[in-house]
Parts: C-alpha cells; sequence; structure tokens
C-alpha cells in the first residue's frame, strides 16, 4: 500500500502526512484514432481509422497519391458516389484506403463488408472467400495494408459503409463497438478526456452540421471521432468524459452538443467541460485564432465574434470559456452542477490563470494547469552517445522540483482564493529528442520509458500533487509508442500481454489510485454497486487465499486477477463465501481483481494487495 508521505530524491525536506487524506483521481486521455496509432485500436471495426482516400491512375504505375482526391464526387458519408475509375484532371483514375500502417491490426481473419457494387485489390492481405457485400481476408503483413477501389457504380449503388472486422465479430461488431483489451485498460481510471477524438488542435467545426457522424467514413478526419461514441465508452465504461469544444463552435453549435451530452449520458455520470485545449499556446492555431494573428490561422475562419484588442491572450480566451460555460450550464438546467467547468491554463506561467479566471469571472469550478515534467530543447541537444536513461531521469525530475514547481503551485493558491479546486488536464514524463532522429541520446530517451526509475518519478510527482490537493491528474494518453517525437503513450499497447512486457508509467497510475491510497475506499467513477467496497473481499492485504462474500444470491461469479501492467494471473468461477482464491502463487504486489457474472457483466472491480 502507498503512503501519501512524499519522499524527494532531490530536496531535503519531507513534507508531512495530511490530517485529511486527500483520495486524488487518476484518469487518462486517449490518442486519436489514425492507422498508423496501434497503441489503443479501440474500435472492433478497423475501418473506423482508416486513412482518407487517395487517387491512383487507374493505368498503373504512377504516383503513389497524385493528389486529385477533392476532384471526386462522394455522398454525404464521404463515400465515392460518382464512379470508378473517375475522369479527373490526371486522366482516368482510382482511390485507395490504407487501413494499417506499421503493423496496425493484428495478422488475423477478418470479413470485409461494404454495400453497393464494385470491385477490390487488397494489399498485405491474402483474399478468401467472396460474396457481393462480402469478402474474407486474412491480414499477412507486419508492415502496411491498403485496398484499392478497382470500380465502383454510380448513386445509388456506389460501394459504401465499409467495415473491416476479424470474422468472430461479423454479426456482433456494431453491438460490441470497443476492443475488449482497449476496455480493459481502461477499466480503473476514473476519466476520460477525449481532446484527440476530438482533434481538438486546430480543429474547423464551426456550425452543428458540419460535425462528424457515426456514418462518416472513417473516424480519423481532420474533424474528429463522432461525440456519440465518446458517450458509449463513457456510458460502457462508467468513465467521466472531459471534452473539449471547438474553439470555432458558434453559439448554437455549443448548444446543440451541450444537449446531446444532456440527454444521451449516464446520468451517473459528469462531464468535465474545457474550452478548446491550450488556448494560451501559440503553437496551435486555436490560439492565434483567438488573437486574430492573422496570417497564422487560416483565412477560410470565421473572425472570433469575442475579440478585444485591449484585451490580454489570456483574458480573450477566457471570455470563449466563458460564453461555453455559460451555455452548457444552462442547456443542463436542473442538472448544471454535473457540468464541471474546467479552466485549463498554462502551468509554467500563473499570469494565464489570473486572466483567465478574471475572464470568466471567477465562475468556473476548477483551475487546471498539466502536470509533465521533461527535457527541454536545448537539454536534448546537448545529451550524447554516453547519456544514460537514469540521467535523464533525473533531469526531468530536477526541473519539476526545482524550477517549475513555484509557478506550478501558484496554481493552487489562485484556486484557493475562489473557494475552487485543482485538477490536472493532462501530464506524465514530457521526454522528447524534438523530431531528431540523428539524435545520440535517442535510444536513451526510449530505455528511460522502462526503467523503474521512471515508476519512482511519476510516484513522487503523484503524491506531491496528491498532499498538495490536487482532485484529480490526467495522464495525457494510455496507448503508444516511442518516436523522435515523445513517448506519449503510458502503455506501449493495450493488447501487451507478456509478462516481459514492463510499463512503469501506466503501473505508477495504477499504484496511485485511491484504492491504494490507506484512508482512501477502492471506489469506480460511478460510485455505485460495482464498486469493490459494497463486497467483503478479505483479507486484504492477502498472504494465501483470498475469499469474497456478498449479500447477492449464490449464482457463480467469474474471478479475474490481472497484475498492474496488465497480465492476467487468475481465472476463475467461484461460488460466493464458500471458495476461497489461491494466490500464494503469484508474486507480491498491487493487483486488479474483476468479478463478472458467467455472461459477462461486470458486477465489482478493484484492487487487491498481495503480501507474502
Amino acid at each position: 500500500m502507498k503512503s501519501v508521505l512524499l519522499f524527494c530524491l532531490s530536496l531535503t525536506i519531507a513534507l508531512p502526512l495530511l490530517a485529511q487524506v486527500n483520495c486524488m483521481q487518476i484518469g487518462v486521455g486517449l490518442s486519436g484514432p489514425a492507422y498508423w496509432e496501434g497503441g489503443e485500436n479501440p474500435f472492433i471495426d478497423q475501418m473506423k481509422a482508416r486513412g482518407g482516400w487517395i487517387t491512383f491512375a487507374a493505368s498503373g504505375g504512377g504516383a503513389w497519391d497524385t493528389q486529385h482526391a477533392n476532384e471526386f464526387h462522394y455522398d454525404s458519408n464521404g463515400y465515392p458516389d460518382s464512379g470508378v475509375p473517375y475522369i479527373t484532371s490526371g486522366g482516368s483514375e482510382k482511390l485507395r484506403l490504407v487501413v494499417s500502417a506499421s503493423a496496425r491490426i493484428p495478422q488475423q481473419t477478418y470479413v470485409f463488408l461494404y454495400d453497393g457494387n464494385g470491385s477490390f485489390t487488397f494489399n498485405g492481405f491474402t483474399v478468401g472467400s467472396s460474396t457481393p457485400g462480402r469478402i474474407v481476408v486474412t491480414c499477412n503483413t507486419t508492415g502496411n495494408a491498403w485496398i484499392h477501389i478497382d470500380s465502383s457504380a454510380i448513386t445509388p449503388n456506389h460501394v459504401r459503409n465499409f467495415r473491416l472486422v476479424p470474422i468472430a465479430n461479423e454479426f456482433n461488431h456494431e453491438q460490441l463497438l470497443f476492443r475488449q483489451p482497449f476496455l480493459d485498460k481502461l477499466d480503473t481510471f476514473y476519466a476520460i478526456r477525449f481532446m484527440d477524438w476530438f482533434k481538438t488542435n486546430g480543429n474547423d467545426l464551426n456550425t452543428w452540421n458540419q460535425r462528424i457522424l457515426k456514418s462518416y467514413y472513417t473516424q480519423a478526419s481532420a474533424r474528429g471521432t463522432a461525440y456519440e461514441y465518446a458517450i458509449e465508452l463513457s456510458n460502457r465504461t462508467g468513465k467521466h468524459p472531459w471534452v473539449c469544444v471547438p474553439h470555432l463552435a458558434d453559439s448554437n453549435y455549443i448548444a446543440q452538443m451541450a444537449t446531446l451530452f444532456r440527454d444521451s449520458l449516464d446520468t451517473t455520470l459528469s462531464v468535465y467541460l474545457e474550452y478548446s485545449n491550450e488556448v494560451w499556446n501559440y503553437q496551435f492555431s486555436q490560439t492565434q485564432w483567438i488573437n486574430q494573428t492573422g496570417q497564422f490561422y487560416p483565412s477560410t475562419w470565421p473572425p472570433n465574434p469575442l475579440y478585444d484588442a485591449g484585451q490580454s491572450f489570456a483574458y480573450n480566451a477566457g471570455k470563449l470559456a466563458a460564453r461555453t460555460f455559460r451555455i452548457w450550464r444552462n442547456v443542463w438546467g436542473a442538472d448544471s452542477l454535473r457540468v464541471k467547468r474546467v479552466l485549463a491554463t498554462q502551468a509554467a506561467n500563473s499570469f494565464v490563470a489570473a486572466e483567465n479566471i478574471a475572464a470568466v469571472n471567477h465562475q468556473y469550478d476548477y483551475l487546471s494547469p498539466a502536470w509533465y515534467f521533461g527535457i527541454s530543447p536545448n537539454q536534448a541537444n546537448a545529451y550524447t552517445s554516453s547519456t544514460t536513461p537514469v540521467q535523464i531521469i533525473d533531469s526531468c525530475r530536477y526541473a519539476f522540483f526545482n524550477s517549475y514547481l513555484t509557478d506550478f503551485k501558484d496554481h493552487y493558491t489562485l484556486a484557493n482564493a475562489d473557494q475552487a479546486k485543482v485538477i490536472h488536464y493532462e501530464g506524465g514524463q514530457h521526454i522528447s529528442a524534438y523530431g531528431n532522429t540523428s539524435n545520440p541520446a535517442l535510444q536513451a530517451m526510449y530505455d528511460a520509458q522502462i526503467h523503474p526509475n521512471m515508476y519512482t518519478l511519476y510516484d513522487q510527482v503523484l503524491d506531491s500533487m496528491r498532499v498538495w490537493g490536487s482532485e484529480l491528474a490526467m495522464a495525457f494518453v494510455l496507448g503508444g509508442d516511442n518516436s523522435q517525437y515523445g513517448s506519449w503513450g503510458h502503455i506501449r499497447s493495450v493488447d501487451s500481454t507478456s509478462s516481459s512486457t514492463y510499463s512503469p508509467k501506466f503501473e505508477a497510475l495504477l499504484n496511485n489510485l485511491p484504492s491504494t491510497i490507506p484512508g482512501c475506499t477502492p471506489i469506480n467513477s460511478r460510485n455505485n454497486d460495482k464498486s469493490i467496497s459494497h463486497w467483503n473481499i478479505y483479507p486484504n492485504p492477502v498472504h494465501d487465499k483470498l475469499f469474497i462474500q456478498s449479500e447477492e444470491d449464490k449464482t457463480p461469479i467469474k474471478i479475474n486477477m490481472f497484475s498492474a501492467t496488465g497480465i492476467q494471473v487468475i481465472f476463475e468461477r467461484i461460488i460466493h463465501s464458500t471458495t476461497g482464491i489461491e494466490v500464494s502463487n503469484i508474486p507480491s504486489g498491487i493487483y486488479f481483481i474483476q468479478g463478472t457474472t458467467p455472461t459477462g457483466e461486470v458486477i465489482f472491480s478493484g484492487k487487491i494487495n498481495v503480501l507474502h
């Protein structure tokens, strides 16, 4: 079990235990679905993350992408309805779509389903049986996989409604929607941030009729994933959604978005509401637009209706946040307190927070800086081939506790003055070569991600935030691989099952959940009867046998236990209160326990400490 006592190796002072334990929740953001991003791969239907249309010469050869896709005509869901091949300025051309890059999808058998009349060629797949509307294919590549539309009729019989699903899910993928490994890794978190799902940065959505629908040909376009999928994921997992409203959204868009969430979200859940993302950050076009800085955002965007040249960039951003908060709260009416108004600010500059607060006239619920710790571009460029993972991690620790800390803690002072809370919209390690593939310490940066010292640093930072009074810490993204631009995933892949896979970042998040903190009751995000606290599960810590009692009937239940890195260690069917679970043969540590009915309905979930 954890202690809330902070031990920071770079400091000489240890903070005392709080008289009242602060049970800080842990949440996680999601990467945007993409054909090259396999760390999370949330949907059963692999077409939901497919790439956009690519044109090529019908005669074969030539450029991979002739860039004439905008000359084709498409139906309302983005499928070509004027025939394939089609005559463009480049001549007779066909279309291709990329399903997977760098082995995003597993090598297994799928069924490709479609409506309409046409023909296809599959690359990276072996084709099996084929009937109109249904083609069995087996992915046989660890590289890239794509599909050509060789021919398509014109509307209304054009090819459309593409689906690519494991053959085992042919008849249930629309009901299940999400892959089980993805759901499993989300299970213990409190909230889900959909910033990247909604493609918040630079998003050009302005009016409600422009938004992406579930029926659109991909959920990975520049306009993001349908809100309905985010709501469905929140409802199924019982996690509070954290949503980002597009910066260009007009008042009707904001009201319609609020109405959709009000009418569709489980009534036991709240919404963490944020206006856009990092509107203080001038590398993003939304910040340029808010302050009308001319050439740094698309000329097609409408002007900022609330822009005031006499105010600071942070005040102008706060005015738009205030409008968003007001509209959502008005739409939700009697349930308005379920809308949690979040002012996400620049952690290293408390001036931004002060201006935001003034602009919203102190009408907010949470002040929200990020909680990153990392290395600067200058540090990254100064590293050599002799730089070690430990040195990199130590640099991150020093920067956080000795440089970053003062401005970071100022946010708590500002929030306390307003009787508001502090939560953190995203964070974690920020180790990056800033795109330089030739950086001599690039491998050391990757190795730092799986070094035990990374776990220790996460633990120290999260313990600090808990002591200061943070209510919720959101990790940036759940899954993703290493790259020269950063190693943002807290686990490299939700499909990781090998006992040799060590994920210290992910493990540190799990071991900072309230259920690991003495004095905190293990709960899930709904605080309902799926909490382990409604069951008598004892002893905890457990040495050899774990017992389960409940007031429920004697129906058999399935018990699953997973290690902190997601490795399944126990799968048993037991009877309430009569059969113990033997745990003497598994190593000491924190484990996640889940009870389900024989049909798979979750009854409870929580954490157990095995201690030998």
